[in-house]
C-alpha cells in the first residue's frame, strides 16, 4: 500500500503504522520507514513522531546505524511543521546527540538564537554543512556575533587546526559576507586577511570591501589577486564575483594592476590568470556602460 492510500485511509491506519515504525526491525533499504514518518506527518501523528526521534537503540552494524539515520533525519524533517515546544525541546535533545540534517534544518525552521552555537559545529560535518548554513541564514542577525567568532576562532588552537574546524570557519566567513555588517564588527575580521587559508582571506576581502577603512580595502583588492593566483577554480570565480560586484569602488585600483602586468612579454600576458581575469571585467563593464549610455535619437553626425 502506497503512503498516499495510507494516508487517504485516514487515522485509523496511525497505530499500524506506529507500530512499524517504533518496533520494527531497522532494515539497510530504509525509505519504507521514511515512508512511514510521512504518513504519520501527513495524518497529524506527532507525538509518535516525537517518541520515535527520541527513542535510543543500540544498533551495532554501521550500515544499519546510517539507515536508521536516514529515518530519524526525515522525521526530524517532518516535526518541523509544528513550532512548538514540545518539539523544539524534541529537535534539541535528539541534536545533542549527533547532527542528523533533517533535525538541523528543522532546528533553523524556529529561528532561536539559542541554537547557533549548535549550528555552528555542525557546519563542519560534511552530512549536514548545507542544511546548518540555511539554518543560520534564517537566523541572521541574531546568530551574527556567535558566527563571526567561530570565524575567528582556531580550533584546537591556530597552530594544529583541525580539517572540520577550517571547513567550519570558512562557512562562518563566507556567511558574514553576505551579511550587511556593521562597520564595527571589522576589528574582530581583520585578522582573516592574514589567515593562512586562501578561501578565507577572499571572503575576509570582501567583508573588507564592504566595511574597512580605505588602507584595509587596499589590502583587500591585493588579497583577491592573491586568490586568483593561489585559488582552485572554484576559488577563482568567487574572486572574479566579488571584483565584479565590487567594481566601480575597484576601478583604480583594477586599472592599475592591468597597467603593472601589461608591462610584461607578450608570452608572459598570455599565461597570466590575473590579467586575464581583470580585462575581462572592464570590457564587459565597458560593455555594460555603452548598453545604458542614451542614445543619439537616429541622429546621424
Amino acid at each position: 500500500m502506497t503512503a498516499a492510500a495510507l494516508v487517504g485511509v485516514g487515522p485509523r491506519v496511525i497505530p499500524f503504522v506506529r507500530d512499524f515504525l517504533l518496533y520494527g526491525v531497522p532494515c539497510s533499504v530504509y525509505q519504507p520507514r521514511q515512508r512511514a514518518v510521512e504518513v504519520l506527518a501527513e495524518l497529524g501523528a506527532k507525538d509518535v513522531l516525537i517518541a520515535y526521534l527520541l527513542e535510543e537503540r543500540e544498533i551495532q552494524d554501521p550500515v544499519l546505524q546510517h539507515a536508521e539515520d536516514a529515518v530519524k533525519s526525515a522525521a526530524g524533517r517532518e516535526l518541523a511543521r509544528w513550532k512548538t515546544e514540545d518539539v523544539f525541546q524534541a529537535l534539541w535533545e535528539i541534536a545533542r546527540r549527533k547532527h542528523l540534517p533533517g533535525v538541523v534544518e528543522a532546528l533553523g525552521e524556529f529561528q532561536r538564537p539559542e541554537v547557533a552555537g549548535y549550528l555552528i559545529a555542525a557546519l563542519g560535518d560534511d552530512g549536514c554543512r548545507a542544511e546548518a548554513r540555511e539554518a543560520l541564514r534564517k537566523l541572521g542577525e541574531s546568530a551574527r556575533m556567535a558566527v563571526l567568532i567561530a570565524a575567528v576562532t582556531s580550533q584546537p588552537s591556530a597552530e594544529e587546526e583541525s580539517p572540520s574546524s577550517r571547513i567550519r570557519r570558512r562557512e562562518a566567513v563566507r556567511l558574514l559576507s553576505e551579511w550587511k555588517l556593521p562597520a564595527s564588527d571589522w576589528v574582530r575580521t581583520k585578522p582573516l586577511l592574514d589567515d593562512p587559508d586562501p578561501e578565507i582571506n577572499v571572503h575576509a576581502a570582501g567583508i573588507a570591501l564592504a566595511i574597512a577603512p580605505e588602507a584595509d580595502r587596499r589590502m583587500a583588492f591585493q588579497r583577491l589577486i592573491r586568490g586568483l593566483l593561489a585559488g582552485d577554480g572554484f576559488l577563482q570565480m568567487e574572486v572574479d564575483a566579488i571584483l565584479r560586484r565590487n567594481d566601480p569602488q575597484l576601478r583604480s585600483a583594477i586599472e592599475a594592476e592591468i597597467a603593472a602586468r601589461t608591462q610584461k612579454t607578450q608570452r608572459e600576458r598570455n599565461a597570466d590568470r590575473v590579467l586575464r581575469v581583470l580585462l575581462n571585467i572592464r570590457e564587459q563593464e565597458q560593455e555594460r556602460s555603452d548598453r545604458e549610455a542614451p542614445g543619439d535619437g537616429g541622429k546621424t553626425p
